[in-house]
Formats: C-alpha cells, structure tokens, sequence
C-alpha cells in the first residue's frame, strides 16, 4: 500500500515497540515520502481486532487521532488512510506525501472526515507523526483504474468488432483477466510481482483448459444473445470483485468474522440461498439436458473429502473464492444464457482469486488462519481489581493480579508484563502479585505534561489503560496473550474492565 513502514513487520502490535517503546525511538525526526493507490480508504482495514487504549477496534481501518492541535496520528496508524482521513490523498486516485514522524504525544482525538472514522485514545503515546503541507507532488494519481476501464472497453469492441470464434474468445478472456488483476485491479504488490505472477500464471492456463473442456465449450455456441451482453459483464464482474462487491461484509469465511462482522451473517445467509436457487436450477437444466448425471458421482466425492478435511487436527478447511468459481463451473455447463452469464462470473471470480492470492491451500493451519489475531485459549493473568487502586495518600497505584490465572496453575517462574497505554512498561515477578507505582500521575505521564500540579495532572490526564501478560524472563520473551484492557479513572477512582478481545 506504501513505500513506507512504521516497522518492517508493518504495524506495531501490542507490545511491538518494546519495554517503555525503545524500539520506536529511532523512528523520531524523520521525514518521510510516501505513495498510496486508489481504493485504500475505508474499504481497507483491519481483519483482527486491535486493542487502542480501551477499546477494541476490528474491520475499520487503524486511524489513531488526527484531530485537535497539531493533528497528530498515532505512529501505529495505517499511513495510506490517515493520509486519506486527513485529505492529503484522494480514496480514488491515490497520492503522495509526506509524513514526518514527531516524539510522543500527550493525547490523540479522533474524528471523522472523508469516510473515515478515527479512533480516540486519550493518552501519552511514545511517537506520532503529522502530514506536511504544500508538498508539491507530480504524477501521483493512480492510473489503475482508467486501465481497467481501457480493458472493458477493449474486450467490448474485440466482442463485437470482430467477431472472434469460441476458442479465441474464451482464450482471450482468460489472459486479459488475470493479467488484468496482476497489473491493475488487486495486484500483490506494487510495484507487481512479476515471478510470482508468471509462476502461477502456467498453472492457472491448465485450470482454463479444465474450464473450457467442462463447462464453456458446451454453452458458448449455443447462446442465444450476443456474447458481448452475456459474459462482458459477468466476467468484469468478477475479476474487479475487491472493487465491485467489496463493499460485501464477508471476506474470509470464518467463524471468528461470521460471528463478530456486523452484517456477515446475513450477507452469507443472502449469498447462500441465491447460490442455492442457482444450483437448483442448473441442475435441472443440465437433468433436462441428459448431463447431470455425470456429474453426481464427483460432486459426492468432493462433499466426502470436505467433511474428512474439516476433522484434520489443528487445520482449517478454507474455501477460497478462486475454488467456488471452478467447484461451480461444471454445475454452469447448461445450454443456456443464464449459464453463459454465470460462466463469465465464476471465471471472473477464479481470475480473480489466483491473480491476488495465488493457489492458496483448501487446508491450512489454524494458527496461519488467525494470524496476528486473538488466541483467547492461551493462559493468560486475571486482574484483582478488589485489590487494587490509589495508596499512600493517593499518591500511588497499586495494579494487582491473581496467582492463579483465571482458576488455572501457572509457573511461579513466569514473569508479568504490565502495558500501560498501550506501552509494554514494567516486567516483574508473576509470585508478587501486585505492582505498586510511585507518583503515578507523574511517572505515566510524559515530560510536556509533568512540569504540572498533580491537581492539574489529574484534570488533564484522567484515564490510564492497563493490560497484563505473561513472559518468561525480562528479554521481553512474551509467553501469553494480553488480558483485554481495563482502565483507571484518575477523578473518581474507579475501574472499567476487562472488555474481552474478540
């Protein structure tokens, strides 16, 4: 998405700038020119959730602040959609800019300009970066699309104009199409990655050769209208799926996203049943026909390999869309223009899906599935908030945890961390069972703020955010999972939390 990167592992997560963020340290004073494509606005975000201070943020891009003085974004913040967010590019053409990265800052407001919303943290974090203004910047637009309408257009007068016979005219489409994402609509990187590309793109001409034999050669020269209305639309349909219907609230077919995206259960329940009606109708069609019977035989064998894969241990059956567009097609092989339209769909969609994501596995590990996701399994320390709070005449803080994790025996060895803020800030003895701050209000805060009283640091800081996990020695070895967040409020002392990461 950029040429630049807050950290080569691309966003900091949970404790990723290391004890009091030593690790981000280096990143202060630099400026820094960066690229965005089109398309990279609300449309693209995150796919786990994200702890921001006491909040869970998930399937919404990371935006961190960018209002209030100064308009600082948090260093975490994804760059192409705070730039976005903050109008230095444009969602549809892309742009450049530049950002230069600052030291911490004493608070972040969230706002919400240009379709998307920032997320409030109200809190010291250790770096922040601002856009510059007048930055003069030529051919930075993102030309992808005016390719891509250049494509449509072509194939519409290749169509018609000439008039190309069956073979040409699925072969033709074949190569534009993939090519098509590779370069333009969803390609892997940018610039593309042409190896890659070229390595899947021998592969997947077999898989077209798969498709013509069982499904396109039985259809094409018996449609009634002319291909151009029948299969240019579907087809472009579905090799621009990332534009089309990614407005769609189901990318991954999950339980975690089913569950937890708002508006995924029913847009699987509407795509479900449609996909039902089609079925049963071309089923039918292809009974009328004399030809479903064929087809039985190896539609039931695949519904056994699925059931015996889903019971392999500690893998995931993932059906990705490149294998519903080719486990659809022969169902698609019925003498008629439905199934000419459904045809240009489901090659659209495989195009689609081996151009971007190559031929990705129908079984993978689950742990690759959740990726930088939550593992709610692991053991992870409970907080003791009965025992915890303001001590010595208010002066400081006491956060306390349980010996045994949440009813279950830990390693009296193990070590605890304790992020305040998001920042990963005291490693200690998990036996302690407490840690005691001294001066609270002035040892959480930053240097701006702590040249005041502590009456006055009270009134401008009022929430702290507390996370614990465990670690096996001080090299900040982490073992476990961060608890979810609870959060401490300075002006009348109380608690809120943990509010569970899902």
């Amino acid at each position: 998405m950029v040429s630049y990167q807050f950290r080569s592992d691309s966003t900091v997560l949970d404790d990723g700038c290391g004890l009091n963020g030593r690790d981000c340290a280096q990143y202060r004073n630099l400026s820094v020119a960066f690229r965005c494509p089109s398309n990279c606005g609300a449309s693209t975000g995150l796919r786990n959730p994200r702890v921001v201070g006491g909040q869970i943020a998930n399937y919404q891009p990371l935006v961190v602040g960018g209002a209030g003085e100064g308009r600082r974004y948090r260093a975490d913040s994804f760059v192409c959609q705070s730039a976005v967010h903050a109008g230095v590019i444009s969602t549809r053409w892309g742009g450049c800019g530049v950002l230069k990265m600052l030291n911490r800052a004493d608070d972040f407001t969230g706002s919400e300009a240009n379709g998307i919303r920032s997320i409030d943290f109200p809190a010291p974090f250790p770096t922040s970066f601002v856009f510059l203004e007048d930055v003069y910047s030529s051919g930075c637009n993102d030309l992808r699309l005016v390719t891509i309408f250049f494509n449509v257009l072509s194939s519409v007068i290749f169509t018609i104009a000439l008039g190309p016979s069956p073979k040409i005219f699925f072969w033709v489409l074949s190569f534009v199409g993939y090519w098509t994402v590779v370069v333009a609509s969803e390609p892997r990187s940018l610039p593309p990655s042409w190896s890659e590309s070229i390595g899947d793109f021998f592969p997947f001409l077999f898989v077209c050769y798969w498709l013509w034999n069982v499904s396109w050669t039985n259809t094409l020269q018996h449609i009634s209208g002319h291909w151009a209305w029948v299969y240019l639309g579907p087809w472009w349909f579905g090799v621009t799926m990332n534009l089309t219907a990614g407005w769609v609230p189901l990318d991954r077919l999950t339980p975690h996203d089913i569950q937890q995206r708002p508006g995924a259960l029913l847009a699987l329940l509407i795509l479900m049943s449609i996909t039902l009606v089609l079925v049963c109708y071309q089923a039918w069609c292809l009974k009328q026909e004399k030809r479903f019977q064929k087809l039985r035989l190896p539609y039931i064998l695949l519904g056994f390999v699925l059931v015996v894969l889903m019971f392999v241990p500690e893998h995931s059956v993932r059906i990705h869309h490149y294998l519903i567009g080719i486990f659809l097609s022969p169902l698609a092989s019925a003498r008629t223009n439905l199934s000419g339209v459904l045809q240009g769909f489901l090659l659209g969609m495989i195009q689609n899906g081996i151009a971007r994501w190559s031929f990705a596995s129908i079984l993978e590990r689950t742990s690759e599935v959740l990726g930088d996701g939550y593992s709610s399994e692991d053991v992870m320390p409970s907080f003791d908030l009965g025992n915890s709070g303001l001590i010595n005449d208010f002066k400081d803080l006491k956060v306390s945890w349980k010996v045994e994790a949440e009813g279950k025996s830990t390693d009296p060895t193990l070590m605890v961390g304790v992020m305040v803020n998001d920042i990963l800030s005291f490693i200690i003895p998990h036996i302690n069972q407490s840690l005691i701050i001294n001066n609270y209000l002035t040892n959480l805060t930053s240097s701006a703020v702590s040249t005041l009283s502590v009456p006055q640091l009270a009134t401008a800081i009022n929430q702290f955010f507390f996370r614990l996990a465990f670690f096996k020695n001080v090299d900040d070895q982490r073992t476990s999972e961060y608890t979810g967040p609870i959060t401490f409020f300075v002006n009348n002392q109380t608690w809120l939390g943990p509010i569970p990461v899902i």
